[in-house]
């Protein structure tokens, strides 16, 4: 565990583990994979960081959540959260550590199984990505909406799916992001046996 805020005691209360993308309260990461201790440790952890750091913002704190329960396949949590994050994080493009709100909705839509959701809040993460000139963003939401896409299955989405793999190629071996080349190659192979 890496920690990175401290309390006015001096006690770190947010860090980051070897998995995770997001600072979580150290509490959190701690507690493992159980979601009701994680949702209380970020609420005591932003009730003692408060106006001290930059985390002091709840949609961030509500963000990381909304992130560990996809990771962990919570589908309740996901579904409860998501519905509660549509509208708090409307507007909010990124998170501070660099996440693209929009592309972490989708997620979650896709996990409650709403494709449409999904797609409209990955298209909204490609035009963020591009308005910042953020190709890495670009690369992964273009990779996650192909697959979407593809999962939908809707007339035409075939085809969509192939020019987001494409251009999410180009970037990815541009700047060498070998594990998602590798991983939008071997969707396209299986697809194709």
């Amino acid at each position: 565990l890496v920690p990175h805020t401290f309390d006015e005691q001096g006690v770190p209360v947010l860090g980051m583990d070897g998995r995770s993308i997001a600072w979580l309260p150290l509490e959190a990461l701690a507690a493992g994979d159980r979601s009701d201790e994680v949702a209380e440790s970020i609420r005591r952890t932003y009730a003692a960081t408060d106006a001290r750091t930059p985390f002091s913002n709840i949609p961030i704190f509500e963000n990381a959540r909304l992130r560990h329960a996809i990771d962990a396949g919570l589908k309740d949590e996901v579904s409860a959260l998501y519905g509660r994050l549509r509208g708090l994080l409307k507007g909010v493009e990124f998170t501070s550590n660099g996440g693209v709100v929009p592309q972490s909705l989708g997620r979650a839509a896709l996990v409650i199984g709403e494709s449409d959701a999904a797609l409209s809040h990955f298209d909204d993460a490609v035009q963020i990505c591009r308005k910042h000139g953020f190709k890495a963003g670009l690369a992964s939401v273009l990779a996650e909406s192909a697959a979407a896409l593809r999962d939908r299955g809707d007339e035409g989405d075939v085809e969509i799916a192939e020019e987001r793999e494409v251009e999410a190629l180009a970037i990815t071996q541009e700047l060498g992001m070998r594990p998602l080349t590798e991983r939008i190659l071997a969707r396209r192979e299986i697809l194709r046996a």
